[in-house]
Order: C-alpha cells, then structure tokens, then sequence
C-alpha cells in the first residue's frame, strides 16, 4: 500500500486501517487561533525501513507491524508517519484541522498556559473544512472533545504541573469550554493508554461524518499494542 492509498484507505475504511497500521504523529507548527479551525496541510509518508527495528524483508515501511490476512496467515504491513514535512515515500499535501497542545499549569515551550483552570478554555474547531484532524503525540496528556453540529470542538493538554492521571480525572469531571460551559467533555487520557507511553489521537471525516481513533505504542509507532475508536459513541477496541 502507498502512502497515497493509505490516506484514502483512513477515510474510506478507517476501522480496519487503525486496528492494523501503525500512525505516528507529529504536532501541527506555526500560528493557532482559538475557537476556530486552524488549518495545517500534511502529508502521510511510509516510514523508512532503514531506521532501527526494521522488519528482515527491508521493503518500504515494514517495522515488524502485522495483521491477519484473508487465510488467517500473518502479513509484514506499513508503518506510516503523519507529518507537515515533504518526506521519503509521502503522499500529496492533506488538508487537516490542526489542535494544538497547551500546558495544564505551565509556560512550558511557550505554549498556552490554562494556570491550572480547565473550566472556560478556549476550543479547536474541527468541521467540514477538511477530511482529517491532527494533534501532537501523547505522552501522559489529555485529549478532549465535545460534537458541535457535524463538527468537533477539539483540546490536548499537557500535564505541565498536575500528575498525568489526575488531569484526565479533572479534565473529565470538570473540563469545560467557555463556549460551551454546561456541556461535560468526553476525554483520552492517561488511564486510557497506561499500557503504553505513547499514543496519537487522529479524526476522520468518514462518509461525512467525524470519527475519532486512537493507537498505542510501546515503540514510537513502528508497531501498535491497541487501537480503538473513541468518538461518535463508546469507546470501541478495535
């Protein structure tokens, strides 16, 4: 599969693609305008087989990651990257709706700071202005959403001076967004992916409705421990 395929494949048969193929994220650059859509172009690539961890078969992007073929037999597939950078073996530039990341309690990198007070934050819109949603790598932070019409009103905080479980605890019993400042957030966090150090939230416009994944990692994503669609409805493993 190319990369060019694959990025089809995300919204034409996003279930099966993020129950199988690994997706590392990288985080949207540049300016971020609260409580609108910020739009970020990227573009999915295979990841290269010569980096550590490549799977014996050497072809493009195989890192060890399998899934089960038609026979029940064991098939070498793709690691993929989603990135704003032109890399090896990419596909053309992908219209997303970037969300940043912000700090809990924290000046940290010069991102926003919330001083502790999840309960008024600003959102990242999410709608019909582009096909995919991207945000940063998830490393003990919390990923929180509520729908808005057809669209998503997005935020990912970092837990810059709070324990990584205790945010998602907060996030989810106290997070609101000033516009919205009745309505519970539903969140990924911590505890979600405690298995694990690492995990990426990724959205999909699929058949024109918005749905959330989220994958696992104990290896930077050359492989995937869990996968899960976490948005519309119940958490679902995949």
């Amino acid at each position: 599969m190319t990369a060019t395929e694959a990025a089809a494949r995300m919204l034409t048969h996003p279930d099966d693609f993020f129950k199988s193929y690994p997706v590392m994220m990288a985080g949207g650059t540049g300016a971020w305008v609260p409580n609108t859509a910020n739009v970020k172009m990227y573009r999915l690539s295979k990841k290269d087989p010569g980096m550590a961890g490549a799977a014996p078969d050497q072809k493009v992007g195989h890192f060890g990651a399998t899934r089960k073929g038609l026979f029940g037999q064991t098939l070498n597939i793709s690691s993929f990257k989603m990135d704003e950078q032109v890399l090896p073996n990419c596909s053309g530039p992908l219209t997303t709706h970037g969300v940043p990341m912000v700090n809990y309690n924290s000046a940290k990198d010069g991102k926003v700071n919330l001083l502790g007070d999840v309960t008024a934050m600003d959102h990242y819109v999410v709608d019909a202005g582009a096909n995919y949603m991207t945000t940063g790598l998830l490393t003990g932070c919390c990923f929180a959403w509520t729908a808005n019409g057809g669209g998503l009103w997005c935020i990912h905080v970092r837990p810059e001076g709070i324990d990584s479980v205790m945010l998602q605890t907060t996030m989810a019993t106290h997070g609101r967004f000033a516009a919205a400042p009745h309505t519970p957030l539903a969140t990924f966090g911590r505890p979600d992916y405690a298995g694990a150090p690492y995990a990426i939230v990724i959205g999909v416009k699929h058949s024109g409705t918005w749905q959330l994944y989220a994958q696992t990692s104990t290896n930077q994503f050359k492989t995937i421990n869990g996968a899960w669609r976490i948005h519309p409805g119940a958490v679902t493993r995949l």
